[in-house]
């Protein structure tokens, strides 16, 4: 998975604001300068969060930008989608006579793979960031509960992949016979 740049601004913006205390305000200015961007690229950003209902925000002098929630109900799924809308699963076809029964499959397998994904950064919020940052974890700890084993591949996705690795080797077979 590749993060837009723009997700990885909001997502360094709503960890800073989630340290602030007493849900002070923090002027896009201040932010732009940690992040080492220029305001207008952050505000467009934070425009984003504000549609979303993730930061709420107030104009003029004294303004500013807080988090709407606090920061163990706000997913990085949350902040993701508001950015860059919904995480999909797509295959752009080839457009080739053919080709319709493999690209389907590799569809299914991309939703599977988005679906997958949805779900695993719907369980992580901006307070396990801080947590994981403060504590030095390293990130593949992030995504595992105490006593839990190595998350697997789900079982779906499994299956998929296993039907295209079926695909694969019938097609070597093929090649191999007629050549």
């Amino acid at each position: 998975m590749k993060l837009s740049r723009a997700s990885n601004y909001a997502l360094h913006a709503v960890v800073y604001l989630s340290t602030c205390k007493n849900d002070s305000l923090v002027g896009s200015q201040d932010m732009a300068r940690l992040l080492g961007i220029t305001e207008n690229r952050l505000v467009r950003v934070l425009k984003s969060l504000v549609a979303a209902r993730l930061l709420w925000s107030l104009r003029g002098p004294g303004g500013g930008y807080r988090l709407a929630r606090p920061a163990s109900r706000v997913s990085v799924l949350d902040v993701i989608e508001a950015v860059d809308g919904p995480v999909r699963g797509t295959v752009p076809s080839l457009g080739q006579p053919g080709r319709e029964e493999v690209e389907h499959r590799l569809e299914i397998i991309c939703q599977q793979v988005a679906e997958w994904t949805r779900n695993l950064l719907g369980r992580i919020y901006l307070s396990d960031l801080l947590e994981a940052r403060a504590a030095g974890l390293q990130a593949s700890l992030l995504f595992q509960r105490p006593g839990d084993e190595k998350q697997a591949l789900p079982p779906e996705l499994a299956e998929g992949l296993e039907q295209i690795r079926r695909l694969m080797a019938a097609r070597d077979r093929r090649t191999e016979e007629s050549g």
